[in-house]
C-alpha cells in the first residue's frame, strides 16, 4: 500500500500527526503499529530529503560510483574469506558503498577523516598485491571504505567545496581596504611553530627555505571565514622554522572584540596583573620496566563519554565508535611486529584487557 510521503520543509510531528490519520494507515488497528509505521517512514523520508540537500549545497553527486562498489564488494569478500580487517562500522559503509546509496555530506566528511588517519596502513607489509599476507587488515579495512578510488572521489567533492568558501582576490582587497581605516590594536602572532600542522585531516610540515613574503597586508580571519574578520597584518617575517605575523586587531569586528577580550591589556584582577603559582612535579607512582616497558593513558573518544554507559546506548555514537581501541605510534606498532586493525590484548600489574589497535601519530 502506498505511504504518506514527508512534504517539503514539513516538520516530524506535522507528519506523524497527518500520517496517523491517513486512510491508507487504518489497515493497523493499534495506535502503536501506526505510530511505528509513521516514525519509520518520516525518517526515511527525512533522509532522503537531507540526502537531496547536501547534493545541492556540493554540487556534486552523492552516489558512490560503481567502481567505488565493486571495491568494497571486494573487500567484504576478502573480510568475510580471512576474517580479519575493519570494523562494523566499516562493515556497514561498505555494504553502502555496495550497495551505491546516496551519501551525506558528514558520510563524506567522515570518508576522508577516515582514509587521513589510516594513511599509514598503507605502509604495512600485505597491503598491495603480491606482498606476503595480502590482503592485510590494513588494506581489507582501507577497501571497505572504497580504497584508493573513494578517497580520490571524496577529495575531488570536498576540495571544490572548500575553494568556493575561500575569499576571492576582490573580497580581500575590500576588507584590507575596510580595515586599514579603522581604529586597531596591534599584536605580534605566531602563524606558523615549524611543527606538524593537521590540514583537512593530513599531517603536514611546511618547508620555509627559499620562501619569500609579500608585503601587502591582507586581512586576518577566523577559520578562513570572510565574515569573520580578526584583523590586518601589518608585516610577516620568518624566523628561523617559524612564521610571526604583527597584526591589528579590529575592536569593531565581533572577531575582533573576541581576540581584544582574550588577550586585552590585563587580567581581570584588581592589578591587571596575572597570579602565576607554582607548582611542583610529582612523580608517577609506577614508571616502565622490563617486564611493562610501555606507559599506558586512557585517552578520549569524541563519541563516548568515560565508560559509555550512556553514550553507548545511542545507536549512533556506538556505530561511529564501536568497538575499544588502543593507539599507538606507528613506529612502535611496526617495532613490535604488530599491525593497525587487529585486536591485541593490553596487560598492566592489574589486569589485561582486548582492544583494537590503531594508529596515533600524537602517542609518543
Amino acid at each position: 500500500m502506498p505511504l504518506p510521503e514527508l512534504r517539503p520543509g514539513e516538520t516530524r510531528d506535522s507528519f506523524l500527526e497527518r500520517c496517523m490519520i491517513d486512510p491508507e494507515m487504518q489497515e493497523f488497528a493499534a495506535d502503536g503499529q501506526r505510530y511505528a509505521v509513521c516514525a519509520r517512514q518520516y525518517t526515511k523520508g527525512r533522509i532522503a530529503r537531507d540526502r537531496a540537500e547536501d547534493q545541492a549545497e556540493l554540487g556534486a553527486d552523492l552516489t558512490p560510483t560503481e567502481e567505488m562498489a565493486e571495491v568494497a564488494r571486494q573487500a567484504l569478500k576478502w573480510r568475510e574469506a580471512f576474517k580479519r580487517g575493519g570494523t562494523r562500522i566499516g562493515v556497514a559503509r561498505a555494504r553502502d558503498l555496495a550497495n551505491r546509496r546516496t551519501l551525506s555530506k558528514n558520510t563524506v566528511k567522515r570518508m576522508r577523516s577516515y582514509f587521513a588517519r589510516h594513511e599509514v596502513d598503507r605502509e604495512a607489509e600485505g597491503f598491495r598485491e603480491g606482498e606476503p599476507g595480502f590482503p592485510s587488515p590494513g588494506r581489507v579495512a582501507w577497501d571497505l571504505w572504497g580504497g584508493d578510488v573513494a578517497r580520490e572521489w571524496v577529495e575531488g567533492i570536498l576540495d571544490e567545496e572548500e575553494a568556493e568558501m575561500a575569499p576571492t582576490p576582490s573580497q580581500i582587497a575590500q576588507l584590507s581596504a575596510t580595515l586599514a581605516e579603522a581604529p586597531s590594536r596591534r599584536y605580534r602572532m605566531l602563524a606558523y611553530t615549524g611543527q606538524e600542522v593537521d590540514l583537512n585531516g593530513e599531517r603536514l610540515v611546511f618547508d620555509l627555505a627559499g620562501v619569500e613574503l609579500g608585503s601587502e597586508s591582507i586581512p586576518i580571519l577566523r577559520q578562513h571565514d570572510p565574515e569573520a574578520i580578526v584583523g590586518h597584518s601589518l608585516d610577516v617575517s620568518i624566523d628561523g622554522e617559524q612564521i610571526i605575523v604583527e597584526l591589528q586587531v579590529c575592536p569593531e569586528t565581533a572577531s575582533g572584540q573576541e581576540v581584544l577580550a582574550l588577550f586585552g591589556d590585563g587580567f581581570p584582577t584588581k592589578s591587571g596583573r596575572g597570579k602565576i603559582v607554582p607548582a611542583g612535579l610529582v612523580p608517577p607512582d609506577e614508571l616502565p620496566d622490563e617486564t611493562y616497558p610501555l606507559v599506558l593513558t586512557t585517552g578520549r573518544l569524541l563519541e563516548h563519554w568515560h565508560t559509555g554507559a550512556m553514550t553507548r546506548n545511542s545507536g549512533v555514537l556506538d556505530a561511529l565508535e564501536p568497538e575499544g581501541i588502543a593507539a599507538m605510534n606507528g613506529r612502535m606498532i611496526e617495532r613490535l611486529g604488530l599491525v593497525p586493525g587487529q585486536t591485541v590484548t593490553v596487560e598492566t600489574r592489574r589486569g589485561t584487557v582486548s582492544a583494537v589497535l590503531r594508529v596515533d601519530r600524537e602517542v609518543a
